[in-house]
Order: C-alpha cells, then sequence, then structure tokens
C-alpha cells in the first residue's frame, strides 16, 4: 500500500500542474453540435463525471465513448477529447483517427506515447500530465484538465474553484482518516463483493469507486443507479447476499430521495450490510473530495485482503495478448 499511498498523496499536486499549464484552448460552445469524449479506465472516468459536473451549464450534448470507434454523427461540428495517460491506448487511438477523418476538432490530454505523436503531427491541442503515476492515480491531471477546458467552453473560469479543491485536498490526512471511517463498517466483511447505489450526479463516482476497488483491492465491484434500478434490480432484493451495499446520493430531487429511503429501510429490514453516504451541496469541490476519500478507502480495502494494489498481472496479460494478435 505504501507506493500507492505516495502516489495518491500528490492528488493535490497534480491540481496545481494543471492550474499552472493551462493554456486556453479558443473555443466556444457556439462553433460546435456536440462534445464526444473518448477515453477507458483512469483515463476515460475523468469525463464521466465532468459530464455530470457541467450537465447544467453545457449547451451541447456531451457523449462519452469507451471503444474504438466514434457514433457516426460525428463530424466537422463536433468537438472531440481525447485522453490517453500513456498516450498508447490503442482505443483512444483508433478514435483519434477516425476524428482526424471526420475532419472534427480535436483536443488531447496525453503525457506522450503515440497520441501526443499524433496530435502534434496534425497541430492538435495537447494538454500535458506528468508521468510516473498508474492512470488510476492520476485523476487530477484528466479531470481538472476538464474542468477548465469545459469552463472556458461556457466562458466560465474555474481556476480559483480548483485552487480551493487542491488546498482542501492537500491535508491527505484528514482523508485517509476520512477513508478508514468508511471502511471500519466494512472491516469484518471484506471478502463480499461491493455494490454501489447511485443516483445520477453520483453515478460516474460510483463507477470510479468501483474501478479503484476492483484495480487497488482486486475485488468485484458494480454500481446500480437509482432511479432505473428501481425498475428492476429491487426485485433481487428478497434473500440474502453476500455483498457490501453503499448508499451514495445526492438528495437533489425529492422523488429520488423517497426511492433512497425507501431502499435504505428495506436494507435495515433485511439486515444487509450497507452504509449510507449523502452528498451535499453537490458541486465540483464535493464530487473531488469524494472521489479522494473513496480512493483511500480502497487502499484500506486492499491493505485488509493483504492484495498487492501495483500489481494488474490480468490487464498486462490481456496487453500483451492484444499486441501478439
Amino acid at each position: 500500500m505504501k507506493y500507492q499511498s505516495e502516489q495518491l498523496k500528490n492528488f493535490s499536486k497534480q491540481i496545481d500542474f494543471v492550474v499552472q499549464n493551462y493554456t486556453n484552448h479558443g473555443f466556444k460552445a457556439s462553433q460546435f453540435s456536440n462534445i464526444v469524449a473518448g477515453g477507458l479506465g483512469g483515463s476515460g472516468i475523468g469525463a464521466r463525471i465532468a459530464k455530470v459536473l457541467f450537465s447544467e451549464k453545457l449547451p451541447l450534448s456531451f457523449e462519452i465513448i469507451s471503444d474504438y470507434t466514434l457514433p457516426a454523427y460525428v463530424n466537422k461540428k463536433s468537438l472531440v477529447i481525447l485522453s490517453s495517460y500513456s498516450g498508447n491506448t490503442e482505443e483512444t487511438l483508433s478514435m483519434f483517427d477516425e476524428a482526424v477523418k471526420k475532419g472534427s476538432k480535436i483536443i488531447c490530454i496525453t503525457t506522450g506515447g503515440k497520441l501526443k505523436e499524433k496530435a502534434e503531427a496534425n497541430g492538435i491541442k495537447i494538454y500535458a500530465a506528468e508521468p510516473g503515476f498508474q492512470p488510476r492515480m492520476a485523476l487530477g491531471y484528466p479531470l481538472s484538465t476538464l474542468v477548465l477546458l469545459l469552463g472556458e467552453l461556457c466562458n466560465l473560469d474555474y481556476n480559483s474553484t480548483l485552487k480551493n479543491i487542491s488546498e482542501k485536498v492537500s491535508n491527505t490526512e484528514k482523508y485517509i482518516e476520512e477513508g478508514k471511517s468508511i471502511f471500519e463498517p466494512y472491516a469484518k466483511s471484506i471478502g463480499k463483493k461491493f455494490v454501489f447505489v447511485a443516483d445520477q450526479y453520483m453515478e460516474p463516482v460510483a463507477l470510479r469507486i468501483c474501478q479503484q476497488i476492483q484495480e487497488n483491492a482486486k475485488g468485484e465491484a458494480f454500481y446500480i443507479v437509482v432511479p432505473e434500478s428501481n425498475h428492476n434490480v429491487i426485485e433481487t432484493f428478497y434473500g440474502s447476499f453476500n455483498t457490501n451495499f453503499v448508499l451514495l446520493h445526492t438528495n437533489n430531487h425529492p422523488r429520488v430521495k423517497l426511492r433512497f429511503d425507501f431502499l435504505r429501510n428495506h436494507f435495515l429490514l433485511k439486515q444487509y450490510t450497507f452504509t449510507e453516504h449523502i452528498v451535499a451541496n453537490f458541486d465540483i469541490e464535493t464530487c473531488f473530495e469524494t472521489i479522494f476519500k473513496f480512493d483511500w478507502f480502497s487502499l484500506c480495502l486492499a491493505d485488509a485482503k493483504k492484495q498487492n494494489s501495483i500489481g494488474i498481472a490480468n490487464i498486462n496479460a490481456l496487453k500483451k495478448y492484444l499486441e501478439e494478435n
């Protein structure tokens, strides 16, 4: 856990790096008919989070693609934002080539690799990230960049917001302790899978936490979203489960709040193992903070399970297989 902890402690420095090095891209939302962001894993989750953060600000449709191909509607009026920490993610490189063929405006976020080479060869705007991190421990770079990038599209300046966030999360001990507090109720059930029940605002954060549990703690982790899951998944909540539940929501919508009230009471009745985390006053700041403390939670879980949070043997084996075929 020590190596991962040292990487995670750089979260505030990653935010600072972006604020200090950000330069305007010069685009306005009115230039485009849509935005598509491409990226996978630790490089792609930033866009999913940013989409929610800007859902009530961006006057454009905003879609996230984590695959090889772009939607047919992408054209010269599209802004395509591609993020790959290594710069060598094959799916992202494939999307880059498609976007160039379609004549779309492109922005890249990367440390280097083939993506940087392709972008430079085509005169495309690049936002840099510092190398030396595992992608899942480098979220501060793409997420902070997207906050400033999308803010600029909307003629909004989030520099001071990010500076405030950086100052807060620089107090790592506070968030380490919060991560430990989140873990404590599950200390005796670390072998169970985790299921997060989220509302629309916390959906991408729930996905991020699941990714961290999967990679760091080598544990099963999934998420469902209310109200959609109330129309199907709720019909499985009868018997006992080998599951740790986490309710993660904002109470932003009164009808969705009622649904979480029902689920809480139902889980208590069924004696399911669960905790509830309500993110009040949901905004960019609380989103960053929630992600940071749950990152520490994932490392606590990894430590308790005696898992090597650094190693990703299966991912590396898959990459090798793809290279050979």
